[in-house]
């Protein structure tokens, strides 16, 4: 019995075509003697611009390890990849097609009831879920009602949850995954050992657009700060003379506030000198969080901001006053620390006066030091609180079915047989002046790619 992972959209990774999801699943299984192929989609016939054509060689190359289980994994971008690529691996090797991810769990009902080339959709984690999958079809094959987590195919062909998989709590039982490669440092000429893991699953808060929530839950489980320095100073052992940098995947790495005091007393135990990236919330961070942050390696650090509008803070239930994010870009930078900002405009409600005075903010905080490399336009994911509010807003209309047919190439037959599944390709109804708000972009000096992200540089 041979497991074959394949991850979609792996490209956009600069560590590597496998996500540390993927990674994660092949560690068990390799653990537990299974034997495991991670395949590689970057071929643009697969995953740009799909073509039947580009598939099927995809799968006529790969046919061998493509025979008994197939585990494609995507996120919700990659989603008509994901299932365009299911089709032909299906039609071509017969192999059990499962598919998984925060994409696939996102949209599970809509894919088994719609696309029958697909057996199972694992919901959530996959580690536990998947191994259960492979046992069950080496002893008792299409025993899928007795696996947790999973949605599947029933009598009538509807969609059928199984019962929930438990949450693995314990993250030290799982094999580390990550990523690592090995650069030169252009300015400094410094080797460096890049490393890219997730120590952390959940985040504390509640964003509506969130897809996060659907993938892990409510709750938040960690990595002992033990193990992560045990297993960063194996890794640093192995590379003698470089630069060690870390850069932590997790929703947030400071929360709770407890955990980076421990990660610092850790990293100084097991004699650690790193520099470490990671993402935080400002509600997480204080002058005690911050000063260790900087004497524990901390770099860069990437704050969630989204906008500055009380209405549209209080939407995205993510409230903050802008003296505290004010006063926690002083002190980041005061310790040594880059601050990266993300902000997101197109919201509902939000007016052209609103956008006008995040655009505004952005420049601000780019005045006190902060980088504000754009403004990313809202993207709507199914199941989300969002999306629950706005789905009566989006459409598929004549302009959006001709984007998605030029941007998916045949995978866009996927989106419009089911555009239901799909609200990220659909049309924002909801998004109120948007020319005017274009217009304003121009007048900035700013520019628009072809995502209608707001860019600040290489305009």
């Amino acid at each position: 019995m041979t497991v074959a992972l394949i991850e979609v959209g792996g490209h956009e990774n600069i560590f590597g075509p496998t996500s540390l999801g993927v990674q994660s699943l092949k560690n068990v299984l390799i653990a537990n003697r299974i034997e495991t192929h991670c395949l590689s989609t970057e071929d643009p016939a697969v995953l740009l611009a799909p073509t039947s054509r580009g598939v099927a060689g995809f799968v006529s190359r790969h046919s061998e390890r493509l025979r008994d289980i197939v585990g494609i994994s995507c996120t919700s971008k990659y989603l008509p990849h994901a299932i365009f690529l299911a089709r032909a691996v299906r039609s071509g090797s017969g192999g059990f097609v499962i598919l998984g991810g925060a994409g696939p769990t996102s949209a599970a009902r809509e894919i088994i009831e719609s696309f029958p080339f697909i057996d199972a959709v694992c919901v959530g984690e996959g580690e536990a879920t998947l191994l259960e999958i492979v046992e069950k079809q080496r002893v008792l094959p299409g025993d899928l009602p007795s696996v947790a987590g999973l949605a599947i195919r029933g009598g009538s062909n509807d969609a059928v949850f199984t019962r929930p998989r438990p949450l693995i709590e314990d993250l030290d039982r799982l094999p580390v995954a990550c990523n690592s490669r090995v650069i030169r440092n252009g300015e400094s000429g410094e080797l460096e050992l890049l490393i890219q893991l997730n120590a952390s699953r959940g985040c504390p808060g509640n964003c509506s657009f969130c897809a996060n929530k659907v993938m892990w839950g409510h709750s938040t489980r960690a990595m002992s700060s033990v193990s992560l320095c045990r297993f960063l100073a194996e890794m640093t052992s192995r590379h003698p003379g470089h630069v060690p940098k870390v850069f932590f995947s997790d929703d947030t790495f400071v929360f709770p506030r407890a955990r980076i005091a421990s990660f610092a007393r850790a990293s100084r135990d097991h004699g650690l000198s790193v520099r470490w990236t990671a993402f935080a919330r400002v509600a997480d961070l204080d002058r005690s969080v911050i000063d260790l942050m900087g004497q524990s390696g901390c770099e860069t650090i990437t704050l969630g901001i989204e906008h500055t509008v009380s209405s549209i803070t209080g939407l995205i239930n993510k409230p903050s006053r802008r003296s505290r994010i004010q006063d926690t870009v002083h002190r980041c930078i005061g310790a040594g620390i880059v601050v990266r900002i993300n902000l997101i405009w197109g919201w509902p409600t939000e007016t052209c006066e609103d956008f006008r005075r995040l655009i505004e903010y952005a420049f601000e905080l780019r005045r006190l030091g902060a980088l504000v490399e754009r403004i990313s336009k809202l993207v709507v994911y199914p199941r989300t609180p969002l999306h629950a509010r706005v789905r009566d807003s989006l459409r598929l209309d004549a302009h959006q079915t001709r984007l998605i047919s030029s941007r998916l190439a045949e995978a866009g037959e996927i989106v419009l047989q089911r555009p239901d599944a799909f609200p990220n390709y659909l049309f924002q109804g909801f998004d109120v002046e948007h020319d005017e708000k274009v217009d304003h972009v121009t007048r900035s000096g700013l520019c628009l790619d072809s995502s209608e992200n707001i860019r600040f540089q290489g305009c």
